[in-house]
């Protein structure tokens, strides 16, 4: 039997802490992150290696939803353990004969080493959320010298500029299909201080008139 896909709408506004998302048939527009907001809106940023992933249906049977299981190896923020393992809800998969693709969303492999930036799921608490689609989420490997190199891809994204609050212009092509850095370097990043907002210094007390006693 062929299996058979659904699509999502072409038009789907999501608030997901990124200020601006949408869906077209071809791309997910999102607003680009540094890996320095993307620590800021995240709750766990860990390196793991992937156990599975299982797809099923919401409870109104319109949008399939994938969760992946990770176990941690590493934790750059949050209270996550070496050797917990968590779990990530992503959008979109198949089940039985019906597929739900959607362009953008970062995906998994089985015994794949990653490091993601996640978020508490808002409708779960019990399941993370990839910050920034397929953004978050970076694939560990090796380069010819040995050392550990992180990779995000960013197919099916398409990335928006903005300007209070507006889209000012779509880039349907990044510049770069993917974001790579060195393992060390990230590390680096993630555990520099950061910058906190200054203290607001308290108002002088008003002088007293010449009047008053």
């Amino acid at each position: 039997m062929t299996k058979k896909s659904r699509k999502i709408p072409a038009i789907v506004a999501l608030l997901v802490c990124l200020g601006f998302v949408s869906i077209r048939a071809e791309a997910t527009i999102v607003v680009p992150l540094t890996l320095e907001q993307m620590q800021t809106r995240s709750n766990v940023i860990a390196r793991a290696i992937v156990l599975d992933s299982a797809s099923q249906w919401d409870r109104s049977e319109k949008h399939i939803f994938t969760f992946t299981r990770l176990k941690i190896l590493e934790t750059y923020k949050g209270d996550n353990a070496v050797g917990e393992v968590i779990r990530v809800r992503t959008l979109g998969g198949e089940v039985g004969e019906v597929g739900m693709a959607v362009a953008g969303t970062a995906k998994f492999q089985p015994s794949e080493e990653v490091v993601i930036f996640g978020r508490i799921d808002r409708y779960d608490s019990a399941n993370f959320q990839i910050v920034g689609m397929s953004q978050g989420k970076f694939s560990v490997k090796n380069n010819p010298n040995g050392d550990a190199v992180v990779t995000a891809d960013f197919s099916g994204l398409a990335f928006a500029s903005t300007s209070e609050g507006k889209v000012t212009h779509i880039q349907e092509k990044h510049s770069s299909p993917t974001r790579s850095i060195r393992l060390s370097d990230l590390k680096s990043r993630l555990t520099e201080p950061q910058p906190q907002p200054a203290k607001a210094q308290p108002e002088a007390p008003p002088r007293p008139k010449d009047n008053d006693q």
